[in-house]
């Protein structure tokens, strides 16, 4: 066992939130959508290219955006016709703080505030209990960036990805399989762990929690969903890393393929099906 795993993971689950996240921020980490909008843009037209789509003409939502709308800016940049972004610890457009920080980049960005602040919504919250909307405001495309790894029931997200969604538009997820414990110095260490063991003691509330799923989880909970066209591609792998820890895996996960048990970073794209008479 690491000890010293063990025992950094039993003090972070009982350090306050606003303290993990003055750390994170300190180090550099969180959300790309925050503290680097353009490198997140990169991201994303890389992978949306993959699968000939773009933002432009479309509207988008994105879960787990972050607390302030500095990317929605970048996808109106680029075309996207409408932005809603739904965050567990979303700050509403009119804070004072956020509105300087978005009139910046508008600045930066050569859009005009007034019509990009009125082509983007904002929602505080799980878009598993937030009502979908009508079908003239369902939307062309859900992005998540880093995201589905921390929720506690990702096939209801991918459900509500669904619902969302015109019939024919897609879900895009960018997924870190990573053990985010030591800064991901320990990639698969959380593997080695019942399920008992790693919710009581090691994993962590709120956006922090880590659910442990992998590929084939993600892939079989995209169908159960009702996607249709459900793909994945490899961002990152570690086979070497994976064979070192494969006698003290834990047997949840001995039956995975070891070629999927070592990506440590993937992309999700599904569609919803055309429904009926539709075009």
């Amino acid at each position: 066992m690491n000890w010293e795993y063990v025992l950094v993971g039993l003090v972070r689950r009982y350090v306050p939130k606003r303290i993990l996240f003055a750390i994170m921020e300190r180090r550099g980490d969180g959300s790309i959508e925050e503290a680097s909008p353009h490198d997140c843009m990169k991201t994303w037209t890389n992978q949306l290219n993959t699968h000939g789509l773009s933002f432009a003409g479309k509207h988008v939502l994105e879960i787990g955006s972050g607390r302030y709308a500095r990317f929605a800016l970048q996808m109106l940049a680029a075309g996207a016709q409408h932005v809603t972004l739904i965050d567990l610890y979303a700050v509403p457009l009119t804070e004072a703080a956020h509105r300087s920080m978005l009139l910046k980049d508008c600045s930066s960005l050569g859009l005009d505030y007034h019509d990009a602040f009125s082509r983007i919504d904002m929602a505080r919250g799980d878009i598993t209990r937030l009502h979908p909307p009508t079908p003239d405001k369902q939307v062309d495309l859900v992005i998540s960036h880093s995201v589905l790894e921390h929720v506690r029931n990702p096939q209801a997200v991918l459900t509500s990805c669904l619902k969302w969604l015109k019939p024919g538009g897609i879900t895009h997820h960018i997924i870190d399989l990573r053990d985010h414990n030591l800064r991901f110095q320990h990639p698969f260490e959380m593997l080695t762990f019942s399920d008992q063991t790693w919710s009581r003691w090691l994993d962590l509330r709120g956006g922090f929690h880590l659910n442990r799923w992998r590929v084939p989880d993600y892939l079989h909970a995209a169908h159960e969903s009702g996607f249709t066209n459900v793909g994945y591609e490899i961002l990152l792998k570690d086979e070497a890393a994976l064979k070192a820890i494969l006698p003290r895996l834990h047997c949840r996960f001995r039956s995975m393929p070891e070629e999927l048990l070592s990506i440590l970073s993937m992309s999700l794209c599904c569609q919803k099906p055309l429904e009926v008479g539709s075009e």
